[in-house]
C-alpha cells in the first residue's frame, strides 16, 4: 500500500463511526470475495429476468437541446471524453480489461480516472436514444437504431461485467443503468439474446451498486447517482424481492439526502454550484421516474427540489451560466445537450439588488450598471469530509451584465496532477486573502480535507440604500496561525463595491490579498490603481497596498492560472497585493468601480 492511500484509510477512520466502521468492513469483505471468487455473484442471477421485468416502465421525460450537427458527429462515432485523446483512454481500459475492477491501479502518467469514465456513462448513446423520439426521417432513424445497438453490445464485449475501471465506481455503474433501460425499451432490432444481454446487464448494474453504496462520511452526489440507479433497476424488476429491495433501498435515500444535501434556502451542502445542479437534476429524473410509475409519493422531495431551483434561478447569470464556485467535472445527469423536466414556475419579478442565502452562505449583490458580485461566507463543504469544497471563504466573484471580470478560476482535474489539483482548491486561488501562504484549512488528500472553520456572517442596509455585508473565518486559528480574517461588503447604490480586509490576533505574518482575472480581461497597472477592460467595458480596482504584483501563468509557486473546463487549464493574470505585519496593524481596502 502507497503511503499516500495509507493516509486517505487513516483520514477516513479517524472520521467513521461504529456503524460506518460496519460499513466499511462489510464493503471490504465483498471486495475479497469479488477478487477470490470472481464468480459468486452469479448465484444472484438463477432466474428469468425476462418474466419479471416490467413491460410498460415510464422513462423520465426528457428536454433537448441537441442540434443535427451532434447528431451526425455521434453517428460518426464521437463520444466525451472530456478534452482527453480518446485513444489514450481506451487504451487504459484495455489494459484492464481482463482484470477485476478491483485489481485496476493507476500510475503515474495514465490518465485521469474521471476522464477514463467519462465515455463509459455512454451518455453519448444516450443523446442518439432520445432523438429517436424526435422528428427524424426514416433513414436516420434506422441509422440511430442500428448505431447504438452496435456500439452498446461492443462496449458490453469490451468491458464485461467486473472487469476493467468502469466498474471500481458505483455511481458510475448507476449512471449507466437509465442509458441501458433506454436502450431496452427503445432499440428495434434486438435479438432474444441481446434482450437477455441487456436485462442481465441492468441485473448485474443494480446488485453491483447495491452492495457498494457510498454511504455516512461518502454521502454526497454519489449516493443521488447511485439511488436513481437503484430506483429505475428497482422499478423494471419491482415483481423480484431484489427488486423491491432496490426500489426500498433507493427511496429511503432520496428522502434523507433530500434535506441533507439540498439546504433550507436551496443552495448545496457540498458548496459546489455545478454539482448542485447534477444533484437536482437526478432529483427530477428520480421524481418523474418514482411518480409516472406511481411507485412512491414525492411531494416532500418536489418540494425541496423546488426550492434547490429557486437558489440556482437567483445565482446563474442572464445567460443561465453559474459561477465556477467549488469542484466541477463538467457532469451531467442524462448527457449534453439533455436535461429532465424541471416542474417548477418561470421568475418573473426583476432581481433584487441584494440577496441572502444564510444556510448555503452567500449573498449576491446587483446594480442598475449591471455590476453583479457573488460573496462566498460559507462552510468549507458537506462535513465531515468537505470532499468538494474548495477554501474560498469570503471571496467574491464580479462580473458586469454576462461578462466575467472577478473570477473562480475552477477545478482543472481531480487525478493525475496533484500540485495543480491543490492550487485549484487553494485560498490563493481565489479572491480572498491568504496568511502566511497556507490554506483556510488543511488539504489531506486531493479530495478531503481537514476540519472546517467557522463563519459569521451579518448584513444591514441604510437609509440611502447602501448595503454592508459583514463575515469573518477562524480557518487559521484552527491551523495554530492566530489570525481571524475579517471581510466587510459595502456596496453603494451608484454601484461602487468598496471591500475592507481586516484581521485580529497576534504575531508577525504576511498577508496576500488576490484578485484572479478573466483570461480575456486585459489589465493595466498605475501605482495602485488597476484599470480592467473587456467587451468594450471598464473595471477600476483602487488597493490600498504599496507592493502590487501581476502573476501570469506562473509555475513555482503556481499562480495565474484558469480551467473553464474539466481538465484544460490556460494562463491568466491574478493581481497580487502583499502586507506583512501584527494582525491588528494590517488592513486592505480595495474600491471597485464600472466606467
Amino acid at each position: 500500500m502507497t503511503i499516500k492511500r495509507f493516509k486517505f484509510y487513516f483520514y477516513r477512520l479517524k472520521r467513521s463511526s461504529l456503524a460506518e466502521l460496519r460499513h466499511r468492513f462489510a464493503d471490504y469483505l465483498f471486495l475479497k470475495k469479488i477478487a477470490t471468487k470472481p464468480n459468486l455473484y452469479k448465484k444472484n442471477l438463477t432466474f428469468d429476468l425476462e418474466k419479471i421485468a416490467t413491460a410498460n416502465l415510464i422513462v423520465p421525460r426528457i428536454l433537448s437541446s441537441v442540434s443535427s450537427e451532434v447528431i451526425t458527429q455521434l453517428l460518426n462515432g464521437k463520444e466525451f471524453t472530456l478534452g482527453e485523446d480518446p485513444a489514450l483512454l481506451q487504451n487504459f481500459a484495455d489494459k484492464w480489461k481482463d482484470s477485476l475492477f478491483v485489481e485496476v491501479k493507476q500510475k503515474k502518467g495514465d490518465p485521469d480516472i474521471r476522464s477514463v469514465w467519462e465515455p463509459a456513462r455512454l451518455q453519448h448513446l444516450m443523446i442518439l436514444l432520445q432523438h429517436l423520439s424526435a422528428d427524424c426521417n426514416t433513414e436516420t432513424y434506422e441509422l440511430i437504431q442500428h448505431a447504438v445497438q452496435d456500439r452498446l453490445f461492443e462496449w458490453l464485449a469490451r468491458n464485461p461485467f467486473l472487469h476493467g475501471p468502469h466498474y471500481m465506481s458505483a455511481m458510475e455503474c448507476g449512471l449507466r443503468i437509465p442509458v441501458f433501460i433506454k436502450a431496452f425499451q427503445n432499440l428495434e432490432h434486438l435479438s432474444d439474446a441481446q434482450r437477455n444481454k441487456l436485462l442481465l446487464t441492468i441485473f448485474q448494474h443494480g446488485w453491483l451498486v447495491s452492495n457498494r453504496l457510498s454511504l455516512y462520511s461518502s454521502l454526497g452526489n454519489h449516493t443521488v447517482s447511485e439511488s436513481l440507479g437503484l430506483i429505475m433497476a428497482g422499478g423494471l424488476f419491482k415483481e423480484s424481492q431484489q427488486g423491491q429491495e432496490w426500489l426500498r433501498t433507493g427511496i429511503d435515500l432520496l428522502e434523507q439526502e433530500c434535506c441533507h444535501q439540498i439546504l433550507a434556502d436551496g443552495g448545496p451542502a457540498e458548496q459546489s454550484f455545478a454539482y448542485h445542479r447534477f444533484v437536482l437534476d437526478l432529483y427530477w429524473l428520480a421524481i418523474h421516474f418514482l411518480t409516472d410509475n406511481t411507485l412512491h409519493d414525492c411531494s416532500r422531495m418536489q418540494q425541496r427540489v423546488a426550492t434547490g431551483e429557486s437558489f440556482i434561478q437567483n445565482i446563474r447569470r442572464e445567460n443561465e451560466s453559474l459561477p465556477m464556485v467549488g469542484d466541477n467535472d463538467d457532469g451531467f445527469a442524462v448527457a449534453p445537450f439533455l436535461s429532465p423536466v424541471r416542474d417548477i414556475p418561470p421568475v418573473n419579478k426583476p432581481p433584487e439588488p441584494f440577496q441572502s442565502f444564510p444556510d448555503s452562505g452567500y449573498s449576491l449583490l446587483r446594480n442598475t450598471n449591471g455590476l453583479r458580485v457573488l460573496f462566498d461566507h460559507g462552510v468549507l463543504g458537506m462535513e465531515p469530509l468537505n470532499n468538494h469544497g474548495h477554501a474560498d471563504c469570503l471571496s467574491i466573484c464580479a462580473s458586469v451584465r454576462d461578462t466575467d471580470f472577478l473570477i473562480d478560476p475552477g477545478t482543472f482535474q481531480y487525478n493525475g496532477a496533484p500540485a495543480l489539483r491543490r492550487y485549484f482548491k487553494s485560498t490563493r486561488a481565489h479572491n480572498t486573502v491568504c496568511v502566511d501562504g497556507q490554506d483556510q484549512a488543511k488539504q489531506l488528500t486531493s479530495f478531503v480535507w481537514d476540519r472546517s472553520f467557522a463563519v459569521s456572517c451579518q448584513h444591514e442596509t441604510n437609509n440611502s440604500g447602501q448595503h454592508t455585508v459583514r463575515a469573518s473565518h477562524n480557518g487559521y486559528v484552527l491551523q495554530k496561525i492566530d489570525v481571524c480574517h475579517n471581510r466587510s461588503l459595502i456596496f453603494d447604490p451608484d454601484g461602487n463595491l468598496t471591500i475592507e480586509d481586516n484581521f485580529t490576533g497576534s504575531g508577525n505574518h504576511e498577508y496576500a490579498l488576490h484578485f484572479h482575472l478573466h483570461p480575456l480581461v486585459a489589465v493595466e497597472k498605475d501605482a495602485n490603481h488597476l484599470y480592467l477592460h473587456r467587451n468594450n467595458i471598464s473595471m477600476t480596482l483602487t488597493i490600498n497596498a504599496d507592493t502590487i504584483n501581476l502573476l501570469h501563468g506562473r509555475q513555482d509557486p503556481l499562480a495565474g492560472w484558469y480551467s473553464q473546463s474539466y481538465g484544460v487549464k490556460e494562463a491568466t493574470t491574478t493581481i497580487e497585493a502583499i502586507k506583512r505585519g501584527c494582525p491588528d496593524d494590517i488592513s486592505f481596502i480595495t474600491t471597485i468601480a464600472v466606467a
